[in-house]
């Protein structure tokens, strides 16, 4: 199975970003001015893998957790939404990671995996 696109350029800003931080890190005396900043990079490039991957590709532990699963047309992927994506606490509303809203109650298919 092939990775989706975006999957795919999220991992490949995740390994620059981590090659450069860790370039940065293996000089004698790293600079911090430059070391922060690379750092704030490398987490940012994780987190937004950590997103579509959970997204897209959710592991045993996390399909447990979904509560709609999409066709989102925008990704033309099928999403794995769960209680992290809700818009605002007691909402039937939530959103996608390509940040279109999806109801619950009306235009997601019930998960597949329950």
């Amino acid at each position: 199975m092939a990775l989706h696109f975006l999957a795919e350029a999220a991992f490949d800003d995740l390994l620059a970003a981590w090659r450069h931080y860790d370039d940065l890190r293996s000089v004698d005396k790293p600079m911090v001015t430059k070391l922060g900043p690379a750092r704030i990079q490398l987490d940012e490039a994780r987190a937004r893998m950590y997103r579509l991957r959970s997204v897209l590709y959710p592991t045993d532990g996390e399909r447990e957790a979904v509560i709609a699963t999409a066709l989102c047309s925008v990704l033309d992927e099928v999403v794995h939404l769960n209680a992290s994506h809700r818009v605002g606490k007691n909402s039937d509303q939530l959103r996608c990671i390509c940040g279109e809203l999806v109801a619950t109650s009306s235009t997601c298919t019930p998960s597949l995996t329950r």
